[in-house]
């Protein structure tokens, strides 16, 4: 599901009008019950080079995305309001309200070039146990290396 949404977007990135996207080009993205989830967490690529992660709090219908050399992420914000709108219109479950205020909490930032998908996959561990972000050091990058 992850991949169909993130796939989804990335097409949307990539189109002049995202606007008029064939949704029939990642079908799968608009049928999952998100509701069974308490976080839907989408690795994103930024200009083909840098990772982050956004992460939709289902039921605070909130939108955050960690960022560890914390640039503007205004434009993918959009893009997933964008994906979650479209999918409002074929599956009926509230979910296309999602908050219209992007989160950027703070979060360590990496010092090497080549972390960031590390980075976003530490923190995507951290949310899932529970602890915050901001624990992880460039040091824990070597044990996720491994």
């Amino acid at each position: 599901m992850a991949k169909q949404i993130g796939d989804y977007i990335r097409l949307c990135q990539m189109a002049g009008n995202p606007h008029e996207l064939d949704r029939s080009r990642c079908p799968g993205a608009f049928m999952v019950d998100f509701n069974m989830y308490d976080l839907l967490m989408l690795p994103q690529c930024k200009g083909n080079n840098h990772w982050v992660l956004l992460v939709a709090s289902v039921m605070s219908r909130t939108v955050t995305i960690y960022d560890s050399l914390g640039g503007n992420n205004k434009a993918l914000f959009d893009l997933f309001c964008q994906f979650m709108c479209q999918r409002g219109q074929i599956v009926k479950d509230g979910l296309e309200k999602i908050s219209s205020e992007l989160k950027a909490p703070p979060c360590n930032k990496q010092r090497h070039g080549n972390s960031c998908g590390v980075f976003a996959l530490m923190t995507a561990k951290c949310l899932v146990i529970k602890k915050h972000p901001t624990m992880l050091r460039q040091a824990h990058d070597s044990v996720y290396r491994d």
